[in-house]
């Protein structure tokens, strides 16, 4: 695992989580609005209108105060939430582009040796991040409704069969088995049959 790899993972494990995430399609992509938590403080609103740049991202009174103004915006000094945010941020291993390009699949990159210089995580990397693995999580979850294995190869299979359904008998692969049995023949891990944090973590590491 490298330091961008640990990142992520110290991210995952984090109390962050998303509420309020609406999507939207925009001119170059998907667009996002979402209140940033960790916990039960709301640290921020992140606004992404999908025409290229970063967030915008509005930081929110960390204790859930109205300002003079009526409204949660952290205003006039109060920068608890910004600073939460940075103190979280100090504390992620610093990572290389080369890590990074890696970790998505990029391996050809035209500037090789600008990729081994080191970078330090943002507050729009980390709500980036934070805002994928929720999405990755409805994905999941999604997939869950029916029967989803991660075989032998370590790429994520399924049948049409609803994940209530999985210790019924049906005629798989030229046998009448359960979708249970047939994973235990051969030798898969049924992702139904898993606590979420555990599936999740697979169908992250998985080759899809």
């Amino acid at each position: 695992m490298n330091t961008f790899q640990e990142a992520k993972k110290i991210i995952l494990d984090s109390d962050f989580k998303i509420k309020n995430l609406e999507t939207f399609r925009g001119h170059d992509g998907t667009g996002i609005n979402a209140d940033i938590y960790h916990g039960k403080n709301r640290i921020a609103f992140v606004h992404d209108s999908a025409y290229g740049g970063g967030l915008e991202i509005t930081y929110l009174n960390f204790e859930n105060k109205k300002n003079e103004h009526n409204n949660y915006v952290a205003y006039n000094g109060d920068d608890k939430s910004e600073n939460f945010i940075r103190d979280f941020l100090l504390n992620l291993p610093k990572y290389s582009w080369k890590d990074c390009l890696k970790d998505t699949g990029i391996t050809n990159a035209p500037d090789q040796e600008n990729t081994k210089k080191t970078e330090e995580w943002s507050d729009d990397d980390l709500f980036n991040e934070v805002i994928e693995i929720t999405l990755k999580k409805k994905e999941l979850k999604k997939l869950l409704k029916k029967v989803l294995f991660l075989d032998d190869e370590n790429k994520l299979g399924g049948y049409s069969i609803l994940h209530c359904d999985r210790e019924k008998l049906f005629k798989m692969e030229g046998k009448v088995r359960s979708a249970r049995t047939f994973c235990v023949d051969k030798g898969y891990i049924l992702l139904n049959d898993l606590a979420e944090e555990e599936a999740f973590e697979i169908y992250l590491n998985s080759n899809k």
